[in-house]
């Protein structure tokens, strides 16, 4: 069981902060269990999640293993090509769902090997990589931010710094 004010990954939501452990008040459906109630960190709102939830829910990374991830980002391999834009969405679709900074970062620099090899050929970047590589962005920017104690920005521009490092 998690601790009020511990940060957690809640695969619906990205990373949040729980503010309450207690049953539901004033909501005539709810079961009668503890539910987390969680704040998602950088956006508007709150979360409800029984204790004895099946989702996916993970303590966030950390301060150690996100150092030792970054360091690990310019020898991560991007995935492997595929050859349809549904096969693309499900491979990127497959690397988000793992719910693993890991991936989320080789999703990120497979994008940008995929963004040189396009823009080579004068053509631009699809939606379906915009789409995965904002949220990606969003999830892993946000985990490092709270592991390392960095503003987002500051998460940004070290994930990029490794992204480049490794594009050589």
């Amino acid at each position: 069981m998690y601790q009020k004010g511990s940060f957690v990954f809640y695969a619906q939501a990205g990373v949040c902060r729980v503010v309450e452990i207690g049953p539901l008040t004033g909501v005539p459906d709810a079961r009668a269990v503890p539910y987390y109630t969680l704040e998602v960190v950088g956006e508007p709102g709150r979360v409800f999640v029984p204790v004895d939830t099946a989702a996916y829910l993970r303590p966030v990374l950390s301060q150690e293993e996100a150092r030792a991830l970054l360091e690990e980002i310019p020898a991560l391999g991007a995935a492997s090509d595929c050859g349809s834009l549904r096969q693309w969405e499900e491979q990127y679709r497959g690397m988000v769902k793992s719910h693993s900074c890991r991936e989320l970062a080789r999703l990120l620099k497979t994008v940008r090997r995929r963004q040189g090899n396009l823009e080579r050929r004068g053509r631009r970047l699809g939606g379906v990589d915009e789409r995965y590589r904002k949220r990606a962005q969003r999830l892993l920017y946000t985990e490092l931010a709270v592991a390392l104690g960095v503003s987002l920005d500051r998460a940004e521009a070290l994930v990029e710094e490794r992204l480049a490092a490794g594009a050589g």
